[in-house]
């Protein structure tokens, strides 16, 4: 991104707030001197705040059923007040940071946007997407199909090298079991026949 013209933007609420250094923050290393701006939906500006982000408070609209709703609709038309000709608009609670992962060998995402965008902007290789791991959330009349051929697909992985799903939270419980947090890795044994989990890595712990 082009530093002056550009900056890299977050909207959230809540414990969120206090923990950007983590997942927002990691995007400066990989654009130096590009602004971060965190707008705050709440009634204050969060307590640990951090020098390189330039913080916005936003009085909440109660029309909204709830804050994550907000967000949603609310992060385009909050980028009005920044006067920049371009954006990157960070997801607070879905976005993996941007720290330095083993390589793989093939990188796979669901077909939506937010997570071709996440693994793309980690940038460890080409992103093919699979419609296997589309949302079962949205999908929800297919989520027997797309989880038994999500499963199959990882089942019988057997690459010399690791193989990188990005899929969705509810995608992964229905695989694992588990249900991650956000900027959590599940880490499942390919070529076993099965996708039970072997580990979990979270990507917001230094």
């Amino acid at each position: 991104m082009t530093p002056g013209s550009s900056a890299i933007v977050t909207v959230a609420f809540g414990h969120s707030t206090e923990h950007l250094d983590y997942t927002f923050l990691s995007f400066a290393e990989k654009n130096p001197g590009v602004p971060l701006h965190a707008f705050i939906i709440g009634q204050e500006l969060p307590k640990r705040r951090l020098d390189r982000i330039t913080y916005h408070l936003v009085e909440p609209v109660p029309d909204f059923s709830h804050p994550l709703r907000e967000i949603y609709f609310r992060r385009v038309e909050l980028l009005d007040r920044l006067e920049v000709n371009y954006a990157l608009v960070v997801d607070s609670y879905d976005v993996l940071c941007l720290q330095s992962l083993p390589a793989f060998e093939k990188i796979l995402s669901s077909p939506w946007c937010r997570c071709i965008d996440t693994a793309t902007l980690l940038n460890l290789g080409p992103v093919e997407t699979e419609a296997t791991f589309g949302n079962v959330v949205v999908l929800r009349d297919q989520r027997e199909p797309l989880t038994a051929g999500a499963r199959a697909l990882i089942a019988k992985w057997t690459g010399r090298g690791n193989l990188l799903v990005a899929t969705h939270g509810a995608n992964i419980q229905a695989l694992t079991g588990i249900s991650p947090a956000s900027g959590e890795i599940v880490v499942v044994r390919g070529g076993s026949g099965s996708t039970e989990p072997v580990g979990r890595l979270r990507l917001d712990e230094p």
